[in-house]
């Protein structure tokens, strides 16, 4: 489960998909899908297939989240955006 913490600073409130793209842009789709919607569903007993056309109208596309993230926000300022921390993660990606 993935959550960017709202209303913490430390979270991404307002830069959702920079989020998930900062932090998922390499991890295969399968993977990502299990990390953002199947350990949720598993635990909570989510219907998956009643949730997808919602997913579908109001979360990214999964080509979004695995659209790599190439420079930092401007906007950002949280810790969750520290310059050399994600520096070094756009570098491994």
């Amino acid at each position: 489960m993935w959550g960017h913490d709202f209303p913490h600073p430390e979270g991404a409130t307002g830069h959702t998909v920079d989020a998930l793209r900062a932090n998922f842009a390499h991890v295969d789709d399968d993977t990502c899908r299990m990390l953002l919607a199947g350990t949720a569903a598993s635990v909570y007993k989510f219907d998956l297939e009643a949730l997808t056309p919602i997913a579908a109208r109001i979360g990214p596309p999964a080509d979004a989240v695995h659209t790599r993230l190439e420079e930092v926000p401007d906007a950002v300022n949280s810790p969750f955006w520290e310059a050399d921390d994600l520096t070094g993660l756009l570098n491994q990606v």
